[in-house]
């Protein structure tokens, strides 16, 4: 896969994702994933620890795609509680960085009032594009 960053010279450059890429290869879309463990149960409601759980899941299938963290395009990141995201940020980031090591994908994060699962405090869609 070949992957450009795509950063104006006017714009400032943001911090912890890129504003655009561009990307060539096989083009892999993922559902929302929550932070539970591999049998769809919760071990924490802390979201830190959820958003590294669902790192994990979302790294797991682009592996399975035949790619890895570096491939991911895209996240989309829906949360119940935009205060309790911002007051665990250091946490949050380093599972971000944990997941994703050098690579900072174009990034949406959205509060939302509710997930799907009742449990969760976080849910992460992502895009990746691995090598044909």
């Amino acid at each position: 896969m070949i992957m450009e960053v795509l950063q104006p010279k006017e714009w400032a450059k943001p911090r912890g994702y890129n504003s655009g890429v561009k990307a060539k290869g096989s083009f892999v879309a993922l559902a929302g994933q929550v932070g539970w463990n591999d049998e769809q149960v919760f071990e924490t409601d802390v979201i830190a620890e959820q958003v590294s759980a669902a790192m994990k899941r979302i790294v797991r299938l682009v592996n399975e795609a035949g790619g890895g963290p570096e491939h991911i395009i895209r996240l989309n990141i829906y949360m119940t509680d935009r205060e309790e995201y911002f007051s665990d940020m250091k946490a949050i980031g380093a599972a971000f960085r944990s997941a994703l090591s050098d690579n900072f994908p174009p990034v949406t994060a959205v509060e939302v009032s509710k997930l799907m699962v009742d449990e969760a405090k976080i849910e992460i869609e992502a895009i990746a594009v691995v090598p044909d």
